[in-house]
């Protein structure tokens, strides 16, 4: 691959914001690094000329009104941050009052050298926007960066320190331009190592790990009145007699073959994944009504497969309005309800559906 060609698979890569804070926290308990951004955004208040820690070149009512808005800014991101993680463009809102407000400051300073200092604040956005965000959002971070350094530079020169102009802009491009910029490239190649951790690569479903960090995206928006959350957990009969009389190369067909068939008969939008040996389990959103018919068609469709396999099946159910403040606490205890009806099930005999619910006994 050509240099030219490296740089264009560079430039067009995805942001990396969603499955970042899906490693970071998959199970919704705020991580430290949240509690970090939290710290971030106080601090931003204080970038201000309010504090009078470094004289500025601006009148009055400028001052005060710069310093209004980063504190509005502060107070309104810090409660973001302390509650829920931002949304991509929330989060690229964040950084760019950041770094907005570092340049402001650095190029109205009084003295240039303490402007020159201010630049190096540039690094905590521009590591952030490396951490989470595309080759995009990191090229307006430099431009913004190189822009206000050179400004301070250029003052720096016209007061007799040419010499110091340029050692000051190289030390700031180096540590908030090239850093960062390393950075992402490290952080884009651990995340394509992060997606194939989520996921089984027989199957191409999620494993356990990624069942656990996209269970999440399950609740945005979907808590209606008349859907139940529903796990299925399917357990393939007679599977280990198949990989004793035909091998496992043909047991591992086999399973391919499973996974296939449960994309098949569920909703895209429907969670999918391998959660043991030849164990799967479906979640999804339904209408009490549909469950049923809807557990019912994944059993037949494996039982049709050209396998001497079928399998055993339990559905557990709870109503969408009625979920923990933690929405993964009951999907891991639904798991866990839907894992012992599946045993039932095979229990008495396999190729049969078992359910339960919170609500009601297992029947």
């Amino acid at each position: 691959m050509s240099l030219g060609e490296k740089l264009l698979r560079w430039w067009g890569q995805p942001d990396h914001y969603d499955w970042l804070w899906s490693y970071l926290e998959p199970d919704s308990r705020r991580s430290a690094v949240r509690n970090l951004l939290v710290l971030a955004s106080i601090s931003l208040g204080f970038e201000g000329p309010w504090t009078g820690a470094f004289p500025v070149n601006l009148a009055p009512p400028l001052q005060a009104l710069f310093s209004g808005v980063l504190i509005g800014a502060s107070l309104v991101f810090t409660l973001m941050w302390a509650t829920r993680v931002l949304t991509s463009a929330q989060s690229v809102a964040f950084a760019a009052t950041f770094q907005v407000s570092a340049a402001v400051t650095a190029v109205v300073q009084t003295d240039p050298l303490m402007g020159a200092f201010a630049c190096m604040t540039f690094v905590c956005a521009a590591s952030y926007i490396a951490l989470a965000h595309s080759t995009r959002v990191m090229l307006v971070n430099c431009v913004l960066t190189a822009a206000a350094m050179t400004t301070v530079a250029i003052r720096l020169s016209q007061e007799g320190r040419p010499q110091l102009a340029a050692a000051v802009s190289w030390l700031v491009l180096a540590v908030c331009i090239l850093v960062p910029t390393c950075a992402q490239i490290a952080v884009h190649r651990l995340g394509i190592g992060a997606v194939n951790a989520d996921t089984d690569s027989l199957t191409g479903l999620l494993n356990r790990r990624g069942l656990a960090a996209k269970t999440r995206e399950l609740f945005a928006g979907r808590r209606t009145d008349d859907k139940d959350l529903a796990v299925v957990v399917i357990d393939l009969d007679r599977f280990k007699a198949l990989n004793d009389a035909l091998g496992h190369d043909e047991g591992d067909r086999a399973l391919a073959a499973v996974a296939s068939t449960l994309r098949a008969n569920t909703p895209d939008n429907a969670i999918v994944a391998r959660i043991g040996g030849e164990e799967f389990a479906v979640i999804d959103t339904i209408a009490p009504a549909g469950l049923a018919s809807a557990a019912q068609r994944l059993c037949d469709a494996i039982g049709a497969l050209p396998f001497p396999i079928t399998a055993s099946i339990g559905a557990a159910t709870h109503t969408l309005q009625e979920l923990d403040p933690d929405p993964q606490s009951t999907v891991d205890a639904l798991i866990v309800a839907a894992d012992q009806a599946m045993y039932e099930a095979k229990r008495l005999g396999g190729n049969q559906i078992r359910y339960t619910d919170f609500d009601m006994p297992q029947r």
